[in-house]
């Protein structure tokens, strides 16, 4: 998925990080169910809610934050940060939602996550980004040991695009509105939905007026093909990869990470050399130099020539 989030998100991912704060709301209300600075557990972990939580205690189910009262007050341990704060002074607003989720990132806690965001997503439903974030988490987290989490991260992003904030955003922050299509096209793929996929990459490359990552929408477009076992189209589409490839700058850096698909490929029914030649394209970070990428456009054609002989 794409990892272009706003500045205003990675500095305070980053502040998180170094001095953990909690929020002071004047009383007793905001973690029902749980106590706020109860300790962590793993990805799997029997504790719910927000970033964790006794095991024996309650499901987290409701939240309570009251800005104008709220205060930041620093403290060694704890996990309940000032993206409550944001959140509810800006639920529009894709910070405090990144700054927060940062917290169960670090700590593997997805199922977590979840119960979190899910929660967030009923206190603001009008809000993109609790969906935007679930999906990221079926997609490229729960999706390795449960392959439903890919139709579920898809069911989600069909529902954002859904909302009127989704479609304000293709005037009022292009480069949001693409990211989260370029998002989608990735999610569709996973979940199977192969000529969506295709339409939304390609509906995104006719428009060249917003900042589109054609490296990625060519790539997608093309593990769609490979998915499906179309191999005429396959065949077109590698080559429209490849003059997308051939046309990249000197030192790309590919600000892309696929741990989803990569998982849907390792899954899929697809020869050896197939799902290997697929693997090495989703190459993250510093591009291939020109040489090394023809080697790797060489193997898919080769695999894809063996596809068709073995009438795969």
């Amino acid at each position: 998925m794409n990892r272009r989030v706003s500045p205003l998100g990675l500095w305070l991912a980053a502040f998180a990080a170094v001095l953990s704060i909690l929020i002071a709301c004047g009383s007793d209300r905001g973690f029902e169910g749980g106590d706020p600075n109860g300790a962590g557990a793993n990805g799997d972990g029997a504790s719910s809610g927000i970033l964790g939580g006794n095991p024996g205690q309650k499901t987290l189910t409701s939240l309570s934050i009251d800005p104008p009262k709220a205060s930041l007050v620093a403290e060694n341990g704890t996990k309940v940060t000032q993206a409550f704060k944001a959140i509810a002074q800006n639920s529009g607003s894709e910070d405090g939602y990144r700054d927060l989720y940062s917290h169960y990132t670090a700590a593997t806690q997805y199922v977590q996550a979840t119960d979190t965001f899910e929660l967030l997503k009923r206190m603001y439903p009008k809000s993109i980004w609790p969906r935007k974030i679930l999906s990221e988490i079926d997609h490229e987290s729960r999706s390795i040991k449960d392959n439903s989490a890919f139709q579920r991260a898809y069911d989600e992003m069909i529902e954002l695009r859904k909302l009127d904030a989704f479609k304000d955003l293709a005037t009022t922050s292009p480069e949001d509105y693409v990211r989260i299509e370029s998002d989608f096209v990735e999610i569709a793929v996973g979940a199977r939905q192969y000529a969506e996929a295709e339409r939304v990459a390609r509906a995104l490359m006719s428009d060249t007026a917003k900042p589109v990552d054609r490296l990625n929408m060519r790539l997608f477009t093309y593990i769609a093909a490979v998915m499906r076992g179309d191999n005429a189209r396959a065949k077109s589409s590698l080559n429209e990869l490849e003059a997308t490839i051939h046309a990249l700058p000197p030192n790309y850096y590919n600000n892309w990470v696929y741990p989803g698909t990569l998982v849907l490929i390792d899954r899929s029914e697809l020869e050896p050399a197939m799902k290997q030649a697929l693997r090495n394209l989703c190459k993250e970070g510093q591009w291939y130099t020109q040489q090394r990428a023809a080697e790797i456009l060489r193997e898919n054609r080769a695999a894809l020539a063996a596809l068709q002989t073995n009438g795969t």
